[in-house]
C-alpha cells in the first residue's frame, strides 16, 4: 500500500508546484487527494490514537500561526489577508500538512519548507508576480523529503 501512496504523492505534489507556479491557483482535487495520501500515510506509521494527538497539536499550531498572520496583516499592515498576504491554497496546505506528520516532524518540516520558500523566491524572482507561490514551494520542498526518506530508506519524516 506504501508503494501505491508514494507513487501518487509525487506526481500530485509536483502538480501543485506547477498550478501555484504558473496559474497561481490550484485544483482543488489536488488537494483531496494530498490530504487522503498524506494523513494514509500518517496514520500508516502511527498508532491511530497517537497520530490523533499530534494532529490536533499541530492544528493548534498551524491555526495560531494564522492569526498571529491575520493580526499583523490587518493591524499593522491595514490590509486584506485572504489572497492579499496569503492564499487559501496555502492555507489549505498548511493544514494538509497539519495532518500529515508527527508533532516533531511537522514543526522543522513546516519551518525549513517556509524557509526554503522565501530563500528559492529571492534566488529566482518570478517574471510576472511578485507573490510567493508558497503551497507551490511547501510541495517541492516536501517531494524533496520524501525523497531523501525514500534513497536513504530511513524513517525520517514520521519519527
Amino acid at each position: 500500500m506504501k508503494v501505491v501512496l508514494i507513487s501518487i504523492l509525487f506526481p500530485t505534489l509536483f502538480f501543485v508546484f506547477w498550478q501555484d507556479l504558473k496559474q497561481r491557483a490550484v485544483s482543488l482535487w489536488l488537494f483531496v487527494l494530498l490530504l487522503i495520501d498524506l494523513t494514509w500515510l500518517h496514520i500508516e506509521h502511527q498508532p491511530i490514537a497517537v497520530a490523533l494527538q499530534f494532529i490536533g497539536i499541530n492544528i493548534v499550531l498551524v491555526s495560531l500561526l494564522l492569526c498571529v498572520s491575520y493580526l499583523y496583516t490587518r493591524i499593522i499592515k491595514k490590509q486584506a489577508w485572504l489572497n492579499h498576504s496569503i492564499g487559501l491554497g496555502d492555507i489549505l496546505l498548511l493544514y494538509i500538512f497539519a495532518l500529515a506528520f508527527p508533532t516533531m516532524s511537522f514543526v522543522p518540516i513546516l519551518v525549513f519548507s517556509l524557509l526554503f520558500a522565501l530563500c528559492v523566491h529571492w534566488f529566482i524572482p518570478p517574471k510576472t508576480h511578485a507573490d510567493i507561490p508558497l503551497a507551490g514551494y511547501m510541495s517541492l520542498f516536501l517531494i524533496g523529503m520524501q525523497l531523501i526518506q525514500l534513497i536513504s530508506h530511513q524513517n525520517i519524516l514520521y519519527k
